[in-house]
């Protein structure tokens, strides 16, 4: 079984436990519950992003040739982590909303913003306000010396 298929059963049952949740829950207990299967979509998260950062590593130090069959898998271990992680946001909020706090549920929301990101298109996350904002106070933070130019 390759790296792929084993991650993709995991996500499996982290979507499993999702759609399980989103059915069955009822407040405290409910809650205690979802903190366990965000533990469990934020380990798999952690996986995806080691073996990632691993696969990444290799062919960077030229043990591994680069495939894009290898990135497009990542990507799309990625895509398949999101659908159920729409799921466990609405649960968060529903616990969030009746009072309650959400262990592991700031990390959980900083993860899906981290893997949209970087499913985003360039052309489409490098542009608007805000960038253009942080862009000019950098480029005014260099003209001012409070930080140096980058070599190559």
């Amino acid at each position: 079984m390759t790296l792929c298929e084993t991650m993709t059963r995991r996500i499996d049952l982290f979507r499993e436990e999702a759609e399980h949740w989103e059915s069955s829950h009822d407040e405290v207990s409910g809650c205690l519950t979802l903190e366990s299967s965000l533990e469990f979509g934020l380990s798999l998260y952690r996986m995806i992003c080691h073996d990632e950062e691993r696969w990444t590593l290799a062919v960077r130090t030229g043990r591994q040739p680069f495939c894009e069959r290898d990135e497009q898998e990542f990507l799309n271990l990625f895509r398949a982590w999101l659908k159920p992680a729409a799921d466990m946001l609405n649960a968060i909020e529903d616990c969030e909303s009746q009072g309650f706090t959400v262990d592991g549920a700031a990390e959980f929301r900083q993860s899906v913003c981290e893997i949209q990101g970087m499913l985003t298109a360039d052309d489409q996350f490098f542009a608007g306000e805000a960038l253009t904002s942080l862009r000019d106070l950098a480029i005014k933070d260099l003209q001012d010396g409070r930080c140096s130019r980058l070599e190559p």
